[in-house]
């Protein structure tokens, strides 16, 4: 009966207007077109973007998007979210399902529930994103591996392989770094299987303090010399490097007769999942060439293991204070894991959680690039504890200092939860006056002030479970009003597929940049500047023109003035011709204006892209 509910609930609060947003953001853009593009050109094994190789990252969600695209027929937001949708869902059953084998029924539906309403995951859920997808694998990893790893004999072997072809899929998803995670895993089932456990953890605990200084120094360096101007970056991971030396030794030193039993699985589900994963790899350097993988390698793998862009930049203790955001309401409770009387309570899973979670969030806070995504693969491990401790609650049994806090916390809830959806509502009446979304938060707001406060629904509902389908409601609520919100403000919608719609007409459109939300809804490759110069190098560079303004900060000076004149020169023809541009590059061209140059679209997203053309597009098409 609750795995049923489960399933409707998560199918309700995931899918409930999955394609209300439009395409807005680079990163969802940069997967729902190369699935397109990889049906258009028939080529499934090297994705591009915009025409342009895009081996950012590996293949199996544009291949399973790709499927929905071709059996559906559609190419769209909604059919682009359906696999990332439909693993969320899986998600959430299996750790309901799993987490009765190891932790127990109730602590199993606690920590479903508890993932279904984290902010964060419930967001990722309803973007074209690998997040979630790597998140299901990652888990269904490491939680097979775990099986194994605790087997006997044939099951074993069946366990093993289940965690190798689930390997093999997140390296398909996201190249090695699920491997982390299962290495994460396996040391922690040998610590807290040990007899040396106490040992383990308190010169791991030192060990991984140690660490986290050393990354905190140099971190310090490169803000500090950043700051100063004079950028430095230390070329060496050390405090990664010794928090990853520690742990292996201690495990080799101490595992005994767990890491005997557990070591050939582990090696079987690596080999598994590599040799499932290499034909793809192999074809790709077929197609490509060894050059072309290495520098890839190179730039998205190890590079970012000791450097950060200013984007994705953060200190050692980032993910501290960022998990309990992700997770909230449920991350203010993570807190109850350094609980030694717990510690002590519970069974070995719920250690295992605690020390492969835990392990897992420590290596890749020493990692220089941080993103909230970069941990998610892990959360729901993190949640079987805090499964634990919910149930704990519900049964009375919690204690001390935990028992305190979790009333506290529960009883603030109950008021909060409802409050906050009243006030996304009132802001969206008052402020946006969508008419739709309006009807749907005021059923929200009904249903979120019956469950808190009905007498019918506390004499019939658990408290937790009146928190966890309030927290649900305000999760999505707020997630409806940004996808109406930026739909509005932030789609490159209508320009983008008149920009198709010109192409396909036989009119010439080319662009500063092609941003990857763009080429999603244009749904044909736009030549950028970069082509535009590869294409015509016959022609003589002008290193007098003035620059682009900042046109394209990457080209040089005499490039940005080559580009200039061929577009102008382009524009000065009786042919009819279109450039995309953001709007405060328009004074490179203002010359032209008295030669019915004009915008004829936009400007569109945040970028204000705009489309110049020396023709009405309306008539063009007519």
């Amino acid at each position: 009966m609750f795995l049923a509910l489960l399933f409707l609930l998560a199918c309700f609060t995931i899918f409930f207007e999955l394609g209300r947003q439009e395409v807005t953001t680079d990163n969802e853009g940069q997967r729902t077109t190369p699935p397109a593009e990889m049906l258009r050109s028939g080529n499934f094994i090297t994705p591009t973007l915009n025409g342009k190789i895009y081996l950012a990252k590996p293949p199996l969600l544009y291949w399973a998007i790709a499927g929905v695209y071709s059996v559906t027929g559609v190419i769209s937001e909604w059919t682009a979210r359906i696999p990332t949708a439909v693993c969320g869902v899986i998600l959430v059953l299996c750790m309901y399902l799993l987490g009765k084998r190891f932790v127990g029924e109730s602590p199993a539906r606690w920590a479903a529930l508890a993932l279904l309403a984290s902010p964060y995951f419930l967001d990722r859920t309803r973007y074209t994103e690998l997040d979630v997808p790597l998140t299901l694998v990652s888990f269904l990893v490491i939680m097979s591996a775990y099986a194994a790893w605790r087997s006997q004999g044939s099951r074993k072997l069946t366990f093993s392989i289940l965690a190798g072809i689930a390997l093999a899929a997140a390296t398909l998803l996201k190249g090695p770094v699920p491997y982390l995670f299962l290495a994460c895993a396996f040391i922690g089932y040998c610590a807290v299987e040990s007899t040396n456990l106490p040992l383990i953890m308190r010169k791991g605990i030192l060990w991984t303090i140690v660490a986290f200084a050393m990354g905190w120094v140099q971190f310090l360096v490169s803000y500090i010399s950043a700051k100063l101007g004079y950028p430095y970056s230390i070329p060496f991971p050390a405090g990664l490097t010794l928090l990853c030396v520690a742990w292996g030794m201690l495990i080799l030193r101490h595992g005994g007769p767990a890491l005997r039993r557990s070591w050939a699985p582990f090696v079987l589900t690596l080999l598994i999942g590599v040799a499932l994963s290499a034909p793809w790899a192999i074809a790709v350097i077929h197609q490509n060439g060894w050059g072309f993988i290495q520098k890839l390698i190179h730039t998205e793998v190890l590079d970012r293991t000791h450097t950060a862009t200013a984007i994705n930049s953060g200190s050692p203790f980032y993910f501290l204070y960022v998990l309990p955001l992700m997770i909230a309401p449920w991350g203010f409770l993570l807190p109850f894991h350094a609980s030694k009387t717990a510690w002590n309570r519970a069974n070995n899973a719920y250690r295992f959680s605690i020390v492969s979670g835990w392990l897992s969030v420590a290596l890749f806070s020493l990692i220089a690039g941080k993103e909230y995504e970069y941990v998610l693969p892990i959360v729901p491990v993190l949640l079987f504890p805090t499964g634990v401790h919910l149930a704990w609650l519900l049964e009375g049994t919690l204690e001390g200092w935990m028992r305190t806090c979790a009333i506290l916390w529960q009883k603030i809830l109950w008021f909060l939860a409802p409050l906050a959806l009243l006030a996304i509502t009132l802001y969206c009446t008052f402020l946006h006056q969508y008419p739709l979304l309006i009807t749907e938060l005021i059923l929200m707001t009904m249903a979120a002030f019956a469950l808190a406060f009905w007498p019918r629904a506390k004499d019939s509902l658990p408290p937790l479970m009146r928190i966890a389908v309030c927290t649900m409601l305000v999760v999505l609520a707020a997630l409806l009003l940004r996808a109406f919100h930026e739909s509005q403000t932030k789609s490159p919608k209508e320009v983008a597929k008149l920009c198709g719609r010109l192409i396909e007409a036989g009119y010439p459109v080319e662009a500063t940049k092609v941003y990857p939300a763009f080429s999603f809804y244009a749904a044909h490759p736009i030549p950028d500047i970069y082509q535009m110069l590869s294409t015509h190098s016959d022609l003589q560079q002008d290193a007098t023109h003035t620059p682009l303004y900042g046109i394209n900060q990457d080209l040089s000076t005499e490039e940005q003035g080559e580009a200039i004149r061929l577009i102008k020169e382009r524009f000065k023809t009786a042919k009819p011709y279109f450039f995309l541009l953001q709007d405060r590059f328009l004074l490179a061209f203002a010359d032209l204006e008295t030669q019915g140059v004009k915008v004829v679209a936009g400007p569109v997203t945040d970028k204000k892209l705009v489309l110049l053309g020396n023709a009405d597009p309306a008539e063009l098409l007519k």
